[in-house]
């Protein structure tokens, strides 16, 4: 009897149909380069009340990752990076409006990069880091920037990649310099310490044992009237 149930459930299983493939970047922005603006603008007018609600958002997505899987939350997050391009591509709207909407991409390309990271999509992520790091360049927001290059260089790390990810987590604390606030040079320069780690050997344990103690510098020079990056 249970053989028989066994022989139906796969004869079932046969008759569903294929789960389609998951999406990638590509298949949710534009070819060429997706943060060009259009020559001719024919979108709505986007103000900061758009930028409002696309930050709140992003913070939902990051609030989200905290609960659910990568790739529980690929397709949404995707969709929601889409979106934040073509708002900034197809809207019509002011200098200062354009490099918050920029912004906001760079948020959406560290935290769904993260998303992609975490669902073993490694060659996805750095993609998706790669289009927030220019986003974050040309909103001419450093320390965002040296986020999502710290995030990149975390991923190198844990892939087998840490000379490559102790490159970037050097640049990443370059990027962000300093004016970056005590609580994100402190995350900077624990990216340093943690490719050192992965790196191996006592030069790079002595390294990151320097990281960690500049870390700790860095979070002692932060008070309650410092503003710190979401």
């Amino acid at each position: 009897m249970g053989d028989g149930v066994g022989v139906n459930v796969r004869r079932e299983r046969e008759r569903l149909p294929a789960e389609p493939p998951p999406p990638t970047l590509a298949d949710y922005l534009p070819e060429g380069d997706p943060l060009a603006p259009l020559r001719s603008r024919e979108g709505r007018r986007v103000g900061i009340g758009q930028v409002a609600d696309l930050r709140q958002r992003v913070h939902g997505l990051r609030l989200a990752d905290d609960v659910l899987a990568g790739g529980d939350l690929i397709r949404p997050a995707l969709r929601e990076l889409r979106s934040a391009v073509r708002l900034y591509r197809e809207g019509a709207h002011t200098g200062a409006v354009g490099r918050e909407l920029l912004r906001q991409v760079g948020e959406l390309g560290q935290i769904v990069g993260w998303i992609a990271s975490d669902a073993g999509r490694h060659a996805e992520a750095e993609r998706i880091y790669q289009l927030g790091l220019s986003a974050a360049r040309q909103a001419e927001d450093h320390t965002l920037a040296g986020n999502l290059a710290g995030s990149l260089a975390y991923q190198l790390c844990n892939t087998g990649r840490a000379d490559d990810g102790l490159a970037l987590a050097r640049a990443a604390l370059h990027e962000a310099g300093p004016d970056a606030s005590p609580k994100a040079r402190a995350l900077f320069l624990d990216r340093v310490a943690w490719a050192h780690t992965k790196a191996g050997g006592r030069a790079h344990a002595q390294h990151a044992m320097r990281a960690l103690g500049e870390a700790a510098e860095a979070l002692a020079e932060d008070s309650a009237g410092t503003e710190s990056p979401a």
